[in-house]
């Protein structure tokens, strides 16, 4: 019984899968128009942009690195069940270790290989929005 309630599952979120490794046109071919698109570089210059999208109720995040989503992460307000997890690591599970988070509300997948650098790249981020923010103080 639980192997089908699983098989239903996927089958009803299957087409909210973005999958890690897709390109701005597969994401695009999904989801339709983006709700935003983001330049990245700011604040953690290893993407080179953030693309949005919702669909069935659910706020997707693509980090794109190098034109390929490298960190993905699904919102919803109800947060997602044991199969649904399992489901959406299954579909973003590319043959590359990833790393997964879950937390009440989202589930984050990120590719292992590229994560020291998203971290290093977010450390220089914050100093500059650190330095930002000083001069902004030191101007007023």
């Amino acid at each position: 019984m639980r192997f089908w309630i699983f098989i239903l599952t996927v089958g009803l979120t299957g087409t909210v899968f973005a999958r890690l490794g897709d390109t701005e046109k597969q994401l695009t071919e999904r989801y339709g128009e983006p709700v935003s698109v983001l330049p990245g570089g700011r604040y953690n210059p290893y993407f080179d942009k953030w693309i949005d999208f919702r669909k069935q109720g659910i706020a997707i995040s693509c980090g794109m690195h190098a034109g390929r989503c490298v960190t993905i992460q699904y919102d919803r307000q109800s947060g997602f069940k044991n199969p649904e997890f399992v489901g959406f690591k299954m579909f973003n599970s590319t043959g590359s270790p990833i790393y997964a988070e879950r937390n009440a509300t989202s589930l984050k997948f990120t590719f292992k290989k590229d994560y020291p650098e998203i971290v290093k790249a977010s450390q220089k981020g914050i100093s500059r929005m650190r330095r930002a923010l000083e001069t902004q103080k030191t101007n007023q």
